[in-house]
C-alpha cells in the first residue's frame, strides 16, 4: 500500500520505518526482533528447501509407482494384453486350421486316386482271358493311370504259366475283386 492510499483510507500519514524503529529500540528489543526475524527467515528458507527436495524425490520416485498403481492404468495394460494375446492365439489356430486342412484335402485327394486305380484295375481284371488282363494291366501302366502300382507291374517278370497274374495279384484290391 502506498503512502497515497493510506492517507485516503485513514486520513492520516503512515507509520514512517524511522519512527517505528526508534520506537522498538526505545524499548531495547529492536535487536532481539531483528535477530528473530532473522532466524526466522532462514528457518523458512530452509523448510522451504527441505519441502523442494522433498517433493522432487517424491515425484521422480512415485511417477512409475503412481502410473502402475492407478487402477485404470492397470484395467488398460490388463486390456491389451488380454488383446495381445487374443491376436497371438487366433493367429496360431487359424494357420494350424489352415495346415490341419490341407493335409486332410490331400490325404482325401490320395484316397480318392487310390481308389480309381482300384477300380480301374478291378474293371481291366475281369476278364476270362489271362492275356487279355495282362494286355489291360500294361494299357494302364503304359498310359499312366496306374502310377501307385505300376512301378511293381512294370518290374515283376513275365507270369509263367505256373505263375499266373503274380504282378496283378501284387495289388490288394485285385484280392478284393475275387
Amino acid at each position: 500500500m502506498d503512502d497515497h492510499t493510506f492517507e485516503r483510507a485513514t486520513g492520516a500519514l503512515p507509520p514512517q520505518p524511522e519512527a517505528v524503529e526508534e520506537a522498538s529500540e526505545a524499548k531495547g528489543q529492536l535487536p532481539l526482533e531483528r535477530e528473530r526475524l532473522r532466524l526466522e527467515r532462514q528457518k523458512h528458507a530452509l523448510e522451504v528447501r527441505l519441502k523442494r527436495r522433498e517433493l522432487a524425490e517424491k515425484k521422480r520416485s512415485s511417477i512409475w509407482k503412481d502410473f502402475l498403481g492407478n487402477p485404470l492404468t492397470i484395467a488398460i495394460v490388463g486390456g491389451f494384453l488380454t488383446l495381445l494375446t487374443t491376436i497371438l492365439t487366433n493367429f496360431y489356430n487359424s494357420r494350424e486350421n489352415r495346415e490341419a486342412e490341407a493335409a486332410r484335402a490331400e490325404i482325401t485327394r490320395e484316397n480318392a486316386r487310390e481308389t480309381l486305380e482300384a477300380d480301374l484295375i478291378k474293371r481291366f481284371v475281369d476278364s476270362p482271358s489271362r492275356d487279355t488282363v495282362r494286355e489291360n494291366l500294361r494299357f494302364l501302366v503304359d498310359a499312366g493311370l496306374l502310377p501307385t502300382y505300376g512301378t511293381s507291374i512294370t518290374h515283376t517278370s513275365q507270369p509263367t504259366l505256373t505263375q499266373p497274374l503274380v504282378w496283378a495279384a501284387a495289388s490288394p484290391f485285385h484280392r478284393a475283386a475275387r
